[in-house]
């Protein structure tokens, strides 16, 4: 259970072996891949004109994120972050913005009002499309939550 390092009186302490359920996670989301990656591809499809599929979902312990939109649900908080190249693409393709999408990858500034509302939207949405009973086992109520901060989060799940 414990991994001893060559340094007598330290050890290693494993994430999954002290008792948070996280590293059931991976198994919970590769286990339904199938089925979050047709639920996604066709919501984008359907409300973004775009054509996204899933390559892999990665997992990772112990993230650092200070830019993720906070959402609250009945077990706690989740945060939901998107790069903004993909978040720039959604708009260019549903709202025709090419001309202004160049100019907002050329001033790599801080984000704008459309792509803030359109990620507020889209973690709602996509977060509320993968925990469900049917694609998770989960039933979350989720909603916006902009008045607390968290930058640590024990589990993070990266779609690509």
């Amino acid at each position: 259970m414990l991994k001893y390092s060559k340094t007598p009186g330290i050890f290693k302490l494993e994430g999954n072996r002290l008792g948070r359920p996280y590293h059931r996670l991976p198994t919970l989301f590769t286990g339904n891949f199938d089925v979050i990656d047709s639920h996604l591809g066709s919501y984008f499809l359907k409300k973004h004109r775009s054509n996204i599929t899933l390559k892999k979902i990665g997992c990772e312990m112990d993230i650092i994120n200070k830019n993720a939109e906070l959402m609250v649900s009945q077990v706690g908080h989740l945060a939901f972050d998107i790069d903004r190249s993909l978040l720039l693409m959604l708009l260019g393709n549903f709202y025709g913005l090419e001309s202004s999408l160049e100019e907002a990858k050329a001033h790599n500034g801080l984000p704008t009002k459309t792509e803030t509302r359109l990620k507020n939207r889209l973690a709602l949405d996509i977060c509320t499309l993968i925990f469900n009973l049917q694609t998770s086992g989960i039933a979350l109520k989720l909603k916006l939550d902009s008045s607390t901060v968290i930058t640590h989060w024990a589990y993070q799940l990266t779609f690509t």
